[in-house]
């Protein structure tokens, strides 16, 4: 076999080997776009993580709030009439459409 024929074929094998490795570079399991997928999930966990944690803080403090040591009456009384569904002689019921609902919370206080 001739020498240009060996260099040839050596080139062709070789760009042959980088091109498959830098296909497996980038679309590979563990390859650019794998990597740039699960930077985005992290991203969605982590903002998921954030909401989670500002709820589970109010929720800790109206847990904190119902404790025998340190009891809100209001909040007391709230919860058990939710629970019950009960109210009191001389409670006044507003109930408002949606579109009434929405205007209410349009209208600047007075």
């Amino acid at each position: 076999m001739p020498l240009y024929s060996r260099l040839l074929l050596s080139f062709f094998l070789g760009l042959g080997i980088v091109a498959y490795l830098l296909y497996f570079l980038v679309y590979g399991d563990r390859g650019l776009l794998a990597l740039w997928e699960i930077r985005y999930e992290l991203q969605k966990a982590q903002a998921c993580l954030t909401l989670l944690k500002k709820e589970y803080a109010v929720l800790e403090n109206r847990v904190h709030l119902l404790r025998p040591c340190s009891i809100d009456y209001d909040l007391l009384e709230e919860r058990a009439r939710a629970v019950l569904g009960m109210g009191m002689d001389g409670d006044v019921v507003v109930v408002l459409s949606s579109q009434e609902a929405e205007l209410q919370t349009m209208r600047p206080p007075q």
